[in-house]
């Protein structure tokens, strides 16, 4: 069994229609030498985390050059953030392992922040 070093419970805030960019990188400790190549990331953000359906969704693709780790570098444009109203919403990033296996490793919250510029 591999141990993974989570990245859970970040928290973010954004400004609405700004563009929301970070990267994530997620390191597997006890096999390094593990090849996350066919690795498929979904991030997700939704009002509830019982929702079913996402405000804001992406699939980026991961770089998996360096054995046992996986950087996620993720982008959502602010043509996309411009349409979600201020508040509080939960996210998630789910990876999909080349095995199968759906995890997710990084968790959190973003706070929406009303623009006064626009």
């Amino acid at each position: 069994m591999s141990t993974i070093t989570y990245q859970t419970s970040r928290n973010y805030g954004i400004f609405r229609g700004d563009d929301f960019i970070k990267k994530f990188t997620t390191n597997n400790n006890s096999d390094p030498s593990y090849d996350y190549t066919g690795t498929s990331i979904l991030f997700q953000m939704k009002a509830d985390t019982e929702d079913t359906v996402a405000l804001l969704q992406a699939t980026p693709s991961p770089d998996v050059s360096t054995l046992g780790t996986i950087v996620v570098d993720l982008a959502i444009p602010g043509v996309q953030t411009a349409n979600v109203s201020p508040g509080e919403y939960f996210f998630d990033i789910q990876y999909t392992l080349p095995d199968g296996r759906i995890r997710t490793y990084v968790t959190g919250r973003i706070t929406v922040i009303a623009d006064s510029a626009r």
